[in-house]
């Protein structure tokens, strides 16, 4: 370990984000395929290993993997203004796609042993209703547009091992989706493939 990963897991907002995202719940089930989804070998070997590297995390703050940090860290959350209309949660695509991980290293306490290579994978992810326009940022809101989980669309950005192709996501994602929603869209990224721009892409930058 470096001391960039010594500053990282030391800080309260670091134990604090690791804490809250990492939580065996329905809401880490928006950011990576869940492992009892029909999903790919690959994509449910690399997820066990980053569940296992957040469960260390929130366990044991000083032993935490650095890129399981980054990793919770480059996911869109609740910005400012989400209840005025503000429904982009971006996340940081940059430091996703720079997670590269080569992890065989094992833990006494508590005993953790990891088995862990792949890069990670940034995927912005809009689900909805099919046909719902989404109340635009600024509007002010009313019972009928308030862009929550169960009324609106989410516009997000999720960072996943480059193993989970955007279909493995797609079945998990939309096992827990509200009655009514669909995966509208889940633009998948990697730092070495060559980007093909579409007309989506240049409306959302």
């Amino acid at each position: 370990r470096d001391q960039a990963a010594d500053d990282a897991t030391s800080s309260p907002l670091a134990k604090g984000t690791i804490h809250a995202a990492t939580q065996e719940n329905k809401a880490l089930r928006y950011y990576l395929s869940s492992v009892n989804s029909n999903i790919s070998n690959e994509c449910r070997h690399d997820v066990e290993e980053t569940l296992k590297a957040f469960s260390l995390a929130a366990s044991a703050p000083s032993k935490a993997r650095l890129w399981s940090l980054q990793m919770v860290d480059s996911w869109g959350k609740l910005p400012d203004g989400y209840l005025y209309g503000n429904s982009m949660l971006p996340g940081m695509m940059e430091e996703c796609m720079g997670i590269t991980v080569d992890d065989q290293d094992s833990v006494p306490v508590p005993p953790t042993e990891f088995n862990a290579t792949f890069k990670g994978k940034y995927c912005f992810v809009i689900h909805g209703h099919v046909g719902e326009v989404p109340p635009r940022p600024g509007s002010p809101v009313t019972p009928g547009n308030i862009p929550d989980n169960q009324g609106g669309s989410s516009h997000y950005g999720t960072c996943m091992p480059d193993s989970c192709s955007r279909e493995d996501f797609k079945v998990s994602l939309e096992e827990i989706l509200p009655a009514g929603h669909h995966a509208r869209s889940i633009d998948c990224h990697t730092k070495d493939e060559e980007l093909q721009w579409e007309s989506e892409d240049y409306a959302f930058v």
